[in-house]
């Protein structure tokens, strides 16, 4: 989430200026504010999207599909046309960010032992900045490769759609939501 968002903060002023063109460089300014809002406003209605998403299906579902969203959401940014695209997929990435963060501060509370929860939420936190120094280290390196780098970045803004398969493996499904889950389908029959 971190690289992914501090990517849009790197390249959009790039990005607009190769998108708007020669002449419109006085509005880049308003559109890449424009655009960041965008990104944030899709991150809080993602979250209570995701948050309910996660009651309904589980958090591990969740997750798993609110990263393939926003991967392939920021791969589908580096194919912007137009300021308005640029902002209408900046603002699903957005949705798909904060479903899942909402959906990792559960399985986080829930998973985690009771001692160890603490660590885990900061855990959790740590991975932000941790993204953005990783943003700003691809950034360098590749921010001089010419006028598509800002493409680039969010190209790579699609590996974590790896991370699924991990998950898939390695994330067991919430023992607290699978009980509110019974629950939920025995109050239906």
């Amino acid at each position: 989430d971190g690289y992914e968002v501090y990517a849009l903060i790197l390249t959009v002023g790039v990005a607009l200026h190769q998108i708007l063109g020669a002449g419109q460089d006085a509005q880049i300014q308003g559109y890449a504010g424009t655009i960041i809002a965008t990104t944030l406003l899709g991150g809080v209605m993602g979250g209570m999207i995701g948050g309910i998403l996660a009651d309904y299906i589980g958090r591990k579902r969740t997750m798993m599909l609110a990263i393939l969203a926003y991967a392939l959401m920021t791969g589908l940014t580096a194919l912007a046309w137009s300021w308005e695209s640029f902002a209408v997929l900046r603002f699903l990435v957005g949705v798909a960010i904060g479903s899942e963060w909402a959906t990792g501060a559960s399985i986080t509370a829930e998973l985690w032992p009771d001692h160890a929860r603490g660590k885990g939420g900061a855990l959790l936190q740590a991975g932000y900045p941790i993204g953005s120094i990783l943003a700003s280290a691809v950034w360098l390196v590749i921010g001089a490769s010419g006028p598509n780098a800002w493409r680039y970045m969010f190209l790579i803004g699609v590996l974590p759609a790896l991370i699924t398969f991990w998950i898939i493996r390695n994330i067991p499904a919430s023992p607290r939501w699978e009980e509110s889950n019974r629950q939920r389908r025995a109050a239906h029959e």
